[in-house]
């Protein structure tokens, strides 16, 4: 099997209340749950800023001042060599992509 291609299974846990309101936002919205789980991942992966900001806003309670600022820095640092190399996430995989032919060659 090829690395990436294969399906994984997440589940989690709600209580009976959270999960019923959870249903209705989700029909109010037209939604599915997969969708919004998926989007979410890919927008957490992709570092959206709006996801970022929100996080940061939702962890700032729950994580040492020191660990913010660890995070923090390393998210500049990561900016900055995207901007400094110009690279998107797609070029960045393409990369991975080309050094694992070459490798099974």
């Amino acid at each position: 099997m090829e690395y990436g291609k294969n399906k994984k299974r997440f589940v989690f846990y709600l209580s009976d209340d959270d999960h019923a309101r959870f249903l209705i936002k989700l029909q109010e919205l037209n939604l599915k749950k997969a969708t919004i789980v998926r989007d979410f991942i890919n927008a957490l992966l992709n570092d959206d800023p709006n996801i970022n900001k929100w996080l940061e806003g939702e962890l700032s309670a729950k994580l040492s001042k020191r660990t913010l600022a660890v995070r923090k820095r390393e998210a500049k640092k990561r900016a900055l060599q995207n901007s400094q190399f110009n690279l998107e996430n797609a070029d960045v995989s393409e990369i991975f992509d080309i050094l694992a032919e070459a490798e099974n060659e």
